[in-house]
């Protein structure tokens, strides 16, 4: 189960609307998570909406994503949702091991997937990537590891997102601020499945390389 499970059904919940065949991918404390179009289920005519179904993501990003790129046929599109833990730890007490498995590690895997599909959507010249991060918008007290994870993801997405277009690729990111036990959780998961409908429309067509922030609660002005 994902951290924040909220979010990923609210991406699955208006995936369908869109009409870029999608593969999902979400990884957080507990693994990864891959959804990507199920060939069964999809109807006959163009246009049909085609259902996501989750599979067991096996081997290395590169066949992963492979796999995912061989069930459908392009234009396509890749949704990554990076699950920051709720691991804190002040500055000074910061250890290799924290800054390795918490920010090294999760960086790494997140640019192996994102890469790969990239690749393949600048083969058929055509495609969109767009980068998620739950965590911290701003920095925090004891959080200056996954600030880094964040600081990452957005300078990520701006750079590819700049070598990519010309290839037809649009590359942009979504940044949520999560809060554990936040009554506006639901709106806010909502928030950014709605986000991800918009960032595949042929409304968000001329966006590139831009990231859409959903703060949640604002107290006296300040970005909790």
């Amino acid at each position: 189960m994902s951290d924040h499970p909220d979010t990923v059904n609210a991406i699955l919940r208006y995936l369908p609307a869109t009409a870029w065949s999608v593969a999902l991918v979400s990884k957080d404390a507990h693994g990864t998570r891959l959804f990507a179009p199920d060939i069964a289920q999809r109807g006959d005519s163009e246009g049909d909406d085609m259902a996501l179904r989750e599979f067991e993501p096996t081997g290395s990003a590169r066949e992963v994503i492979s796999e995912v790129a061989s069930s459908f046929q392009p234009p396509s599109a890749l949704v990554y949702v990076l699950s920051l833990s709720n691991t804190y730890a002040a500055f000074d007490a910061l250890e290799g091991r924290i800054w390795q498995s918490e920010a090294a590690d999760q960086l790494a895997e997140f640019s192996r997937f994102t890469r790969e599909a990239a690749l393949a959507m600048r083969d058929h010249r055509r495609g969109r990537l767009v980068n998620i991060a739950i965590g911290g918008i701003s920095a925090e007290g004891e959080t200056s590891h996954l600030a880094a994870v964040k600081g990452g993801v957005t300078g990520y997405t701006k750079a590819i997102a700049r070598e990519l277009a010309p290839n037809g690729v649009a590359v942009n990111g979504i940044i949520e601020r999560y809060i554990p036990g936040d009554t506006n959780r639901a709106s806010v998961a909502d928030g950014v499945g709605r986000s991800v409908a918009y960032l595949l429309s042929a409304g968000a067509g001329s966006m590139v390389g831009q990231i859409l922030y959903l703060p949640g609660p604002v107290v006296a002005g300040e970005t909790l």
